[in-house]
């Protein structure tokens, strides 16, 4: 295995026009012209990629293919440097993010089936080798460095698509300034290690878990995971502690030059009162109850039925009953609060529009 590049794309996430950000750009096949490695990586990278397979036909004329500026495919791999592989964790985070956040998800009601819905498993970025010298290829792209499943790269090769994999129709959103800055928030984050930085990551990584297509994940696991997701983002372990840095993070938006108009389409609102109670412990050990707005008694009940899941095997209800804006699955609004919550952490250190 003497010549062995990496082509990097996202098979499952169709896209439409061209994007440039950052460190990259992201296309089409068709895209590309010109800005191969060699003739001999373009020709094998080709036949690669017609071997996905989806309801019996090839689809490599719309998969997402990322290359480096400056770089021709086949010339980057993220196992070169820690620097390539700080890089690499960062655009697959920044484009999960994206993705999930720009396109329809299951807590709208869909015209039709399988319109413009994207899970996490549509944005799965793959770095996969290809060998010049050998022509063969494994068939996971995770397998440690074992070529003991390997196929030879020819017409007869025929890459299996997971099974929980759903290819939407039509080409996949993507917000490009979104995706810029959750990129360079991430990767100069990990860079320098910021705090803030990895938190929105290892979030970012809690709320792409919940969003993957899967039977085995079921929608108890998909509250636990959530629920993860904003105690990492937080930094806060408690119930009562994590509930108090939530409502703080919505209110302090109004601490600037924005109205309360700039941020209408939240589902947290500034006119939210105190109309909940709450039982909590103080760092004394001393039970006492405080006062709390809808979205703090949502998240409470969010952290509730993690616990009751985590402890108890199971939860009797997985729906927010209250009748205010945050009313419904708990999954589902979860997502949606996890989002918005990751872009107002994000909009303190980068230029993010909520």
């Amino acid at each position: 295995m003497t010549d062995t590049k990496c082509l990097i794309f996202a098979p499952f996430l169709p896209v439409g026009k061209h994007i440039q950000f950052a460190d990259w750009t992201i296309g089409r096949l068709s895209d590309f012209e010109g800005k191969w490695l060699s003739n001999e990586f373009e020709t094998l990278a080709r036949t690669f990629l017609n071997s996905f397979r989806y309801k019996g036909k090839s689809f490599s004329d719309k998969m997402a293919i990322f290359c480096p500026v400056d770089s021709k495919l086949g010339s980057w791999s993220p196992a070169e440097s820690d620097v390539h592989k700080e890089k690499y964790q960062a655009l697959q985070h920044a484009v999960t993010f994206s993705c999930l956040d720009a396109n329809q998800s299951l807590s709208v009601k869909q015209r039709q089936w399988n319109e413009g819905i994207i899970t996490s498993d549509n944005t799965e970025i793959y770095a996969w080798p290809l060998d010049t010298d050998s022509k063969f290829v494994t068939l996971s792209h995770n397998a440690p460095q074992s070529w003991l499943d390997a196929r030879p790269i020819d017409d007869e090769l025929l890459m299996p698509v997971p099974i929980e994999v759903n290819i939407p129709l039509g080409t996949g959103k993507i917000d490009k300034n979104l995706l810029d800055e959750i990129y360079k928030i991430l990767y100069n984050g990990s860079k320098n290690g910021d705090t803030a930085s990895i938190r929105v990551l290892n979030s970012i990584k809690w709320l792409s878990k919940a969003w993957r297509n899967t039977e085995s994940i079921t929608y108890e696991d998909r509250i636990a995971f959530l629920k993860t997701g904003f105690e990492a983002l937080s930094g806060k372990s408690t119930v009562w502690g994590g509930s108090k840095w939530l409502r703080m993070q919505y209110e302090e938006l109004l601490d600037g030059d924005k109205s309360e108009a700039d941020f209408d389409h939240l589902l947290w609102s500034n006119a939210e009162e105190e109309s909940f109670s709450r039982t909590y412990t103080d760092k004394n050990g001393n039970e006492k109850e405080g006062k709390i707005t809808p979205l703090q008694h949502w998240f409470c009940a969010l952290a509730d039925a993690r616990n009751e899941i985590i402890h108890k095997g199971g939860v009797k209800e997985i729906s927010y009953l209250e009748d205010n804006a945050y009313k419904g699955c708990l999954p589902l609004i979860g997502e949606r609060l996890l989002r918005e919550s990751i872009k107002i952490q994000c909009s303190k250190c980068g230029d993010i529009e909520l």
